[in-house]
């Protein structure tokens, strides 16, 4: 079993709730994790709305989202984090990876695929591959399960 830890953008320690009450707020956020495999250790980061890996200014002001009006979010309790592809450790490949994946309203996947590559296609496949087998919440709409994209970035790095 995978020891979670949550974070916010400046690597602050959260709960877990914090962390769900955030991600609702700010719709992104990235997973990090070490490549040695007896590290159970898995970790939460959030990034603030707007985040785009390229920029580095200051955090920017949550939306309001209105309660009504949720997000697809995925459970990654319910899935094993993707394995570093061995070839691309020796390689020393590292890389963020955007997933996109179509949530029913029953919180079914209906449709999954890389929106932006790492660089690395063995990298993109082994996080689509683990994460597609993850659950989801259906996100929300007029307080009603609606079909919804999910954005998921995964972070491959080597520590």
């Amino acid at each position: 079993m995978d020891n979670f830890n949550y974070v916010d953008e400046h690597g602050k320690p959260m709960t877990e709730r914090e962390f769900v009450a955030q991600v609702k707020q700010s719709r992104q956020f990235a997973v990090t994790r070490a490549h040695d495999d007896r590290e159970r250790d898995v970790t939460l980061r959030l990034r603030p709305l707007g985040y785009d890996a390229g920029q580095t200014g200051s955090a920017l002001p949550s939306a309001s989202l209105n309660p009504a009006e949720l997000p697809a979010m995925i459970d990654f309790r319910t899935c094993p984090r993707p394995a570093y592809p061995p070839d691309e450790v020796r390689a020393k490949h590292t890389g963020l990876v955007k997933l996109n994946f179509l949530i029913g309203a029953d919180g079914a996947i209906r449709k999954a695929e890389i929106g932006t590559s790492s660089g690395y296609p063995a990298l993109d496949q082994a996080a689509l591959a683990a994460l597609s087998r993850c659950s989801f919440t259906p996100g929300t709409s007029a307080g009603a399960p609606v079909e919804k994209v999910s954005i998921v970035q995964y972070k491959w790095s080597i520590e």
